[in-house]
């Protein structure tokens, strides 16, 4: 099921305990795709950029995502809006246990444009 209100264009960024800052921005369509655009900036000032696509979708009221190139099983999350164009994610379960974080948490906010 795709939740209506998540579609559109949506900007995060988290930083790491290294100092390393992952910025990005995800468009997620009506169809359940995903494209998302990463910058990370290290401690040391080097940067890389890099964009992935996959699928999301919503079930049982946790945000799935799936980049089906990489990834057997989907990263899964609870949500919630904690202001009218921002939400919170934090990730839940992840039925690959190689790509566990832990309790990875991150916020991202409804950007208006093009990415």
């Amino acid at each position: 099921m795709i939740d209506e209100n998540l579609v559109g264009i949506w900007v995060g960024e988290y930083k790491k305990e290294d100092g390393t800052r992952i910025e990005w921005t995800q468009v997620r369509n009506e169809t359940g795709r995903y494209l998302t655009f990463f910058k990370v900036r290290k401690a040391s000032g080097d940067t890389s950029e890099s964009v992935e696509s996959g699928n999301w979708w919503v079930e049982d009221h946790l945000f799935h995502e799936v980049n089906p190139k990489w990834a057997k099983a989907p990263y899964i999350y609870e949500y919630a809006f904690y202001d009218t164009e921002c939400l919170s994610f934090e990730q839940t379960e992840n039925g690959d246990s190689s790509r566990n974080r832990g309790r990875y948490a991150f916020t991202e906010c409804r950007k208006a444009g093009p990415p």
